[in-house]
């Protein structure tokens, strides 16, 4: 399954991803240090990983989403629509 998010500038994926990864199964471990990254465990992957608590861009969630085990995010784009409609 892929999930299609259109992201405004600045605005941060770390509530999506969040959804995304208790989803799946994924457990909050701790807090990290000075509140920065969170700890999280995923039972797909047997990994530990960090989960800033500001991610901004598509490639830093898509990244995280491969450590815990999940899909990739697909960001729409306007190319995109140009291309389907030719």
């Amino acid at each position: 399954m892929v999930t299609v998010y259109s992201q405004s500038m600045g605005a941060s994926l770390t509530p999506k991803i969040i959804d995304l990864i208790k989803a799946a199964g994924c457990e909050y471990i701790q807090a990290g240090h000075r509140g920065n990254h969170d700890i999280w465990y995923s039972p797909a992957t047997n990994l530990h990983f960090p989960v800033d608590s500001k991610i901004r861009s598509i490639k830093a969630a898509n990244i995280l989403l491969s450590i815990s085990g999940l899909p990739h995010l697909v960001e729409e784009s306007e190319d995109e629509d140009e291309n389907t409609e030719e």
